[in-house]
């Protein structure tokens, strides 16, 4: 036998074996292909989770900055709101210092005379504070004293008067009122008109009508309220601020033209 011959047969041989080893081995089958399908599945399902949350936070964020820069333009480009205008007002007898405090430079009390026609009165001796004077309303607190209204009714307008630990809301009004703080006494006589009081030991909120007086003792915890008529009433108030009740008081409020 020749060499070629020989490598001609060898290499036939290792042919036939690389055939055979093919055949036996045979490719992959499902159950071997199932679990590496799977894991790959499962991967790129992860990753399209983590991409969907990412693109929602973003969103939500830009969203966010959006309007938290829409609310500071706004804030910064929105003026101010307006205050009401100062409700016009002279007075006599006194002056009003820092905060609102009514000062007597006399000793006939103070008078203070509102533009829209409504005049207040704090007797001699007394102490009173103009809180607020402007188109939406007065408030005025008497923190010991005597002091007499005449309101002028108003829809647009309120009136407050702060008693002590009393509150008067006034309807449109004439009335005396007095808190004396070492006997915690508390006195209004109403000449004319309506008033809700609401304060300790009053029982809640109290309506008063015209000629009707209420007193009330926070020590007694009594409140009182009795009826006089409109006359009685004019008479007895303009009496408790005559010169007779208030020896350094000038003069009596007159009453309004046409009123008894």
């Amino acid at each position: 036998m020749t060499p070629a011959s020989t490598e001609l047969m060898g290499q036939r041989a290792l042919a036939a074996l690389a055939e055979l080893a093919r055949r036996s081995v045979g490719p992959p089958t499902a159950e071997q292909l199932d679990p590496g399908a799977r894991a790959l599945h499962a991967h790129i399902a992860v990753a399209r989770v983590r991409r969907t949350r990412l693109v929602r936070w973003s969103g939500a964020m830009v969203a966010m900055l959006v309007v938290t820069a829409g609310a500071l333009w706004v804030s910064r480009t929105r003026p101010p709101p307006a205050e009401p205008p100062t409700l016009a007002y002279q007075i006599e007898g006194g002056s009003v210092v820092e905060g609102g405090y009514l000062r007597e430079s006399g000793h006939a009390g103070i008078r203070l005379a509102f533009a829209e026609g409504t005049q207040f009165a704090l007797l001699p001796g007394s102490r009173g504070r103009l809180r607020t004077a402007d188109s939406a309303g007065v408030r005025i607190a008497i923190e010991q004293g005597t002091a007499t209204f005449q309101v002028v009714p108003s829809g647009e307008r309120s009136w407050l008067v702060d008693v002590g630990p009393f509150l008067v809301t006034v309807k449109g009004t004439d009335f005396w009122v007095s808190w004396d703080a070492k006997s915690e006494r508390f006195e209004l006589r109403l000449r004319r008109g309506r008033v809700t009081v609401s304060g300790p030991a009053s029982g809640g909120d109290l309506t008063l009508q015209a000629g009707q007086r209420l007193v009330v003792s926070l020590p007694k915890a009594e409140t009182l309220i009795t009826e006089q008529t409109p006359e009685e009433a004019w008479a007895e108030t303009n009496a408790l601020a005559s010169p007779a009740a208030h020896a350094s008081s000038e003069r009596p409020l007159p009453s309004p033209a046409g009123r008894p």
